[in-house]
């Protein structure tokens, strides 16, 4: 029998995990609608306390899945394919953020482009020391389809332009300072940490919790599924034009892009 793409293991917590180590756990878009699916699931759960998304194997995520990517440029549906997996994946980020109970991303190795993105939804972060982050959109001539309302929010807008702009890759050490992790480990050590903060959170006050989540949420000015569209839109023009194109190609065909 086939494992299923996204798994969700139920040990008191929800264990949401990207299953698709081949291809270093990336979202192609029936990736992104079955997590964005399993998220919704958990939030409604009511025996569910707390979430937590991870990966399978040693990858969180590596982002969109590029080949799918092609295989829609192929088709001269690049553009509509990036605008309905943005959606999807921003779907799962309002879950995480909308969802009564804490969230919890486990970062078992690294997160680029919409992995990155991804577990910026979560409300604590735990990494293995050996993660590396980077909002790398750009390196296939692609705007960011996620990601871009909360980053600035937590690490401010100067560090967030150079991360989107530049495509800087940082180490878990550097998340840590930025703020983007709440506590780095070693990778043996993920899953014991992972479980005492779910100990700590289930044995807190739910309601409690659950208020001051909101509370923190509604700190963030604007709204943020007004801008979700404005990236599905982004990143969809940004895959009409020729660099969007010739990212996609360029990866594909293991060579450097030549973006105008």
């Amino acid at each position: 029998m086939k494992s299923p793409i996204v798994r969700v293991d139920k040990k008191g917590s929800s264990w949401v995990i990207i299953n698709r180590p081949e291809v270093r756990n990336a979202l192609d878009l029936e990736t992104a609608n079955q997590l964005s699916k399993a998220l919704e699931e958990c939030a409604s759960d009511d025996g569910c306390r707390v979430v937590v998304l991870t990966g399978e194997g040693d990858c969180f995520c590596a982002g969109g899945d590029v080949a799918a990517m092609h295989k829609a440029e192929k088709g001269n549906e690049l553009g509509h394919y990036l605008r309905r997996i943005s959606r999807a994946i921003n779907r799962s980020i309002l879950t995480m953020k909308e969802m009564k109970k804490p969230v919890v991303a486990a970062v078992n190795g690294s997160a680029m482009g919409a992995g990155f993105s991804l577990l910026l939804g979560a409300d604590l972060r735990i990494a293995v020391d050996t993660a590396k982050f980077a909002m790398s959109f750009r390196n296939i001539g692609l705007a960011p389809g996620c990601g871009t309302y909360l980053l600035p929010r937590m690490i401010g807008q100067a560090k967030a332009s150079q991360l989107v702009l530049m495509g800087d890759v940082i180490d878990a050490n550097e998340a840590w300072r930025l703020g983007l992790v709440n506590i780095t480990v070693k990778p043996k050590d993920l899953v014991k940490v992972t479980e005492e903060y779910i100990h700590n959170l289930t044995s807190g006050p739910t309601r409690a919790l659950a208020l001051s989540k909101d509370l923190l949420n509604k700190s963030l000015e604007g709204a943020m599924s007004d801008h979700c569209e404005r990236e599905a839109e982004a990143i969809g023009r940004s895959g009409e034009n020729r660099d969007g194109k010739e990212g996609i190609r360029a990866f594909v065909e293991k060579r450097r892009p030549k973006f105008l």
